[in-house]
C-alpha cells in the first residue's frame, strides 16, 4: 500500500486533504472535487494524515474512520485538541447506518460527517460551505494579527516621547528656581502623563489577552503585603484630595498568582477608586480568605452607577452616564484591563453599586481562586501533532 502523500496540483485556491485507506474511496472523491477548482492532497494512513497537516496545512479534511494503527477519530482528536491545527474543518465519511462512528465523530470535534455511498451533491454542499467557512476564519485571524502589530506599533512609537516628557517633567519639578505659581501646573502635566503611561501599559497587555500572547507567572504571594504597599504608593494621591483609607484583611493571606500582574490590577482598582471619590472621604479596602477563592474589594463613595449601565464599566473606553446629574464618567482601559486579567486567572470581577450599607458609593470586587490553572498558559508549548501520544 503506497502511504505517501500526493499533490494533485500546486496552483488552486484552495487545498483539501483527503485521507481514506482505500485507493477506490480517494479516487471517487478526487474525481467529484476535481471538477472545481480546488488542491488535492491524499493521505492513506492516519500518521501520514497528521504528518501532511503538520507539513502542508490544508483547508479542509475529508476524513475516513477505519484505518489501520490510527484511525480517523484519533486523527481528528489530535488535530482538534491543537490551537495551531482545530480551526481546520473536518468532515468524517462513514457508514450510513453506523451511529457508533457518528457519536465518535462528534465527540472527537468533527464539524460534521457524510455517509457512505457518498452523496456528490451533498460532499460538494458541505465542501463549498466550510471551505467558505475557513477563508472567513482565516481572514479574521489576518485582521487580528493586522491589528495586534498596529497596537504595537502604536504603543511602542507613543511611549517613546512619552518616557521623555515623564523624565523631564521629573527633573523640572526638582528645580528650586521654578515659580511656586507653576508648580500645581507642572504636577497637573506629570500625573497627566504618567496616566497616558499607564494607558498604553494597559493597552497592550489587553491586546496581548485578547491574542492570547500574554503569558503568567505565577508564584505564592502573600495579598497583605501586595495591597499594602500599592496603597503607600498611592499616599501622594490619597493627600491630594484628602482621602482617608481603611484597610481590612488577613495578615498572612497566601494566594497562587502571577503578582506583577496582580498589582496592576489594584493598582488600577485604586486608582480609580481615587478618580471618583470625592474630597475628604474615605476609601474601602477588604480582603479575605474563602474555601476555594479569595475575595478583594476596593469602595468608594462617589456617585452610584445605574443598575443597566453597571455591565458596561468594564467595556474598553466605557463611558457611563450618572443621573440624576446626567454627567458622564469615562473609565478608560482600566477596568476592562482588570477584567480580562483577572478571567486569565480563572478569577471574576463584578461591580456593585451603591455599595451595601451605604447610601451613595461604588464597590469594585475580584474573586480569584486560590490555586489554578491559568488560561493564557494552555496552548504553551504544544508539540506536534504527528508525534506519537
Amino acid at each position: 500500500m503506497n502511504n505517501s502523500v500526493n499533490q494533485v496540483e500546486n496552483n488552486k485556491t484552495h487545498r483539501i486533504l483527503l485521507v481514506d485507506d482505500e485507493e477506490f474511496n480517494l479516487e471517487l472523491l478526487k474525481g467529484y472535487l476535481n471538477r472545481q477548482d480546488y488542491e488535492l492532497i491524499t493521505a492513506m494512513d492516519g500518521q501520514t494524515a497528521l504528518e501532511t497537516v503538520d507539513n502542508m496545512p490544508p483547508d479542509l479534511i475529508l476524513l475516513d474512520v477505519m484505518m489501520p494503527e490510527i484511525d480517523g477519530l484519533e486523527v481528528c482528536r489530535r488535530l482538534k485538541a491543537s490551537s495551531k491545527y482545530s480551526s481546520i474543518p473536518i468532515i468524517i465519511i462513514t457508514a450510513l447506518d453506523d451511529t457508533e462512528h457518528h457519536v465518535g465523530a462528534i465527540e472527537a470535534g468533527a464539524d460534521d460527517f457524510i455517509p457512505k455511498p457518498v452523496n456528490e451533491s451533498v460532499l460538494m454542499a458541505r465542501v463549498r460551505g466550510y471551505l467558505k467557512t475557513k477563508q472567513l476564519s482565516d481572514e479574521v485571524k489576518r485582521l487580528m494579527e493586522f491589528k495586534r502589530n498596529l497596537t504595537n506599533m502604536v504603543v511602542h512609537d507613543l511611549n517613546n516621547p512619552l518616557t521623555s516628557i515623564i523624565g523631564n517633567l521629573d527633573l523640572i519639578k526638582t528645580d528650586e528656581n521654578i515659580d511656586d505659581s507653576l508648580r500645581p501646573l507642572i504636577d497637573r502635566a506629570y500625573t497627566a502623563a504618567q496616566n497616558a503611561a499607564k494607558m498604553l501599559e494597559n493597552l497592550l497587555s489587553i491586546e496581548r489577552m485578547e491574542s492570547g500572547m500574554l503569558e503568567l507567572n505565577p508564584r505564592v504571594t502573600n495579598i497583605a503585603d501586595l495591597v499594602k504597599h500599592v496603597a503607600q504608593l498611592q499616599e501622594t494621591n490619597f493627600l491630594k484630595k484628602g482621602l482617608s483609607v481603611k484597610l481590612e484583611g488577613k495578615e498572612n493571606l497566601e494566594v497562587e498568582c502571577d503578582p506583577d500582574l496582580l498589582e496592576r490590577i489594584f493598582q488600577n482598582l485604586l486608582n480609580n477608586a481615587i478618580k471618583f471619590a470625592p474630597d475628604e472621604s474615605e476609601i474601602e479596602i477588604h480582603w479575605k480568605e474563602n474555601p476555594n477563592d479569595f475575595h478583594l474589594s476596593v469602595a468608594n463613595h462617589g456617585p452610584t452607577i445605574p443598575q443597566e449601565q453597571q455591565k458596561n464599566v468594564f467595556d474598553k473606553f466605557a463611558q457611563v452616564e450618572n443621573r440624576p446629574e446626567i454627567t458622564r464618567k469615562g473609565y478608560g482601559l482600566g477596568l476592562a484591563f482588570c477584567k480580562m486579567a483577572i478571567e486569565a486567572h480563572s478569577g471574576s470581577i463584578k461591580v456593585t453599586s451603591p455599595v451595601p450599607d451605604w447610601e451613595d458609593g461604588v464597590q469594585l470586587e475580584i474573586r480569584i481562586p486560590i490555586e489554578y490553572t491559568p488560561r493564557a498558559q494552555k496552548a504553551a508549548n504544544e508539540s506536534k501533532i504527528s508525534q506519537p501520544v
